[in-house]
């Protein structure tokens, strides 16, 4: 993924990193090897001191990114139709279905919206409400087990 004029091997990659925007901490999660280690990375400190505020920001704009940029991807997105999206996990109450919340899914079908309607601007990344009127629902896990291995300048959008 391209972001900040940057590659990032994965959304997890940019958005761990972003809680440590100007410390060498963001250079460090960015050149880890795998999520897994970014993600790791990004929990080994206190986030910035605004993170609460803008986490939900940095998560629109990695995901808008991601599916902008890899059209297999956004192919599958808009493939779900009107679909409930729902990132199943008990391990995380506020991105995942925990308590509810699933505020990766709200951002994801917001952006399924947003692709669908070409002549629409993006929506408001500081909204925090999601209403949900779908029939049926998507695990997410294929959406980000994803990673860019390889990066070609001339090809920003990382499509085959």
């Amino acid at each position: 993924m391209f972001a900040i004029e940057k590659v990032w091997p994965t959304s997890e990659h940019y958005f761990q990193a972003q809680k440590h925007v100007g410390s060498p901490l963001e250079e460090d999660i960015r050149r880890a090897v795998g999520p897994r280690a970014a993600f790791k990375l990004g929990r080994s400190q206190q986030p910035r001191s605004d993170w609460a505020k803008v986490k939900d920001t940095v998560m629109y704009r990695a995901v808008r990114a991601k599916f902008e940029q890899n059209r297999k991807l956004r192919e599958m997105l808009l493939s779900t139709g009107d679909a409930e999206l729902i990132e199943h996990t008990v391990n995380d109450d506020y991105w995942g279905d925990g308590s509810g919340r699933n505020m990766l899914g709200c951002i994801l079908m917001l952006i399924r919206e947003e692709m669908r309607d070409s002549g629409t601007e993006l929506g408001d990344e500081s909204d925090r409400g999601c209403t949900v009127m779908m029939s049926w629902r998507v695990p997410l896990f294929a959406f980000f087990l994803t990673e860019i291995t390889s990066y070609d300048p001339l090809r920003p959008d990382f499509s085959d």
